[in-house]
């Protein structure tokens, strides 16, 4: 089997991965990039005490790579997904990345459809129905929606979503981190008139995931924090959520955004994160 390339193997850890640590990527490689940071199809960013580079612009990295390699970046396993393509090239799976296709599962209410131009998925019926919807997103779904998507982190939640916020009429389960995938199609111009607003934990890496979902989805991402937040924090935080999160604490503390620099306040004052959870709890 022909190896790939070391400048293949960059463009496919970032296309995959949808960032690459900066010190993987030298001399002559990271000159070849040059002109996807001048135009910001690619840029730099401080990532847990190093730097990494990450893709801004999807669409024209696929098509730099097009130009670089006509006939792919692999040749030999072109049609392989990433998971078979990585037991190919390094006899395990998990070293290929992300995959190139996902489950995107829903929750729908009171009547919530998406469409698309071929056909449309009945989120609320298959909800009521079947406890739940999904589609196959493979990075070009099509899916559109112009209402409030409500991002949800844990799964108990995401099961339980219509009895704490019944006026959201879509939940996304994220499964902790979004995926490459799911933030694509979040970004997308069909999802561009939708409003987000995620459900999380108020810890750093909810409050981390929460930021990097505003990023993708810039002027239309919200973070839900309910009035009673510093109540229920002194009844129920955690310290054991912020153990080892140091480095992504000490990041929030510079961020702008208003609900971030709030939830921060009570992290500190508390030495503590709360698990969303606790909105299941009958507080009466």
């Amino acid at each position: 089997m022909k190896p790939i390339d070391p400048f293949a193997a960059i463009l496919r850890k970032l296309l995959w991965d949808g960032h690459i640590p900066s010190s993987k990527v030298k001399g002559r490689n990271r000159e070849r990039l040059k002109s996807l940071f001048a135009s910001g199809i690619l840029k730099e960013e401080p990532k847990a005490g190093g730097r990494r580079i990450v893709i801004e612009s999807a669409e024209h990295f696929r098509k730099f790579i097009t130009g670089c390699y006509p006939s792919g970046l692999t040749p030999e396993h072109a049609a392989l997904s990433p998971r078979a393509s990585g037991v190919a090239f390094f006899r395990d799976s998990k070293r290929s990345g992300s995959r190139n296709c996902e489950p995107v599962l829903l929750r729908g209410f009171g009547g919530t459809v998406l469409n698309s131009e071929e056909n449309s998925l009945p989120v609320a019926e298959l909800t009521s129905t079947f406890g739940m919807a999904s589609f196959i997103n493979n990075g070009n779904p099509g899916f559109q929606y112009g209402g409030t998507v409500a991002t949800v982190e844990n799964l108990e939640m995401f099961l339980h979503f219509e009895d704490i916020q019944p006026q959201e009429k879509l939940a996304v389960y994220t499964g902790g981190r979004s995926s490459r995938l799911l933030l694509e199609w979040l970004a997308s111009p069909g999802m561009s008139n939708c409003r987000i607003v995620h459900y999380g934990d108020w810890d750093p890496v909810g409050l981390d995931e929460y930021l990097r979902i505003k990023d993708a989805c810039t002027g239309r991402t919200s973070l839900f924090v309910p009035d009673n937040l510093e109540e229920l924090f002194r009844k129920y935080s955690n310290s054991g959520l912020i153990e080892g999160n140091i480095a992504i604490h000490g990041r929030l503390r510079s961020s702008s955004d208003p609900s971030v620099k709030y939830v921060v306040l009570l992290i500190d004052r508390f030495n503590a994160g709360l698990e969303q959870e606790v909105l299941l709890l009958d507080q009466e």
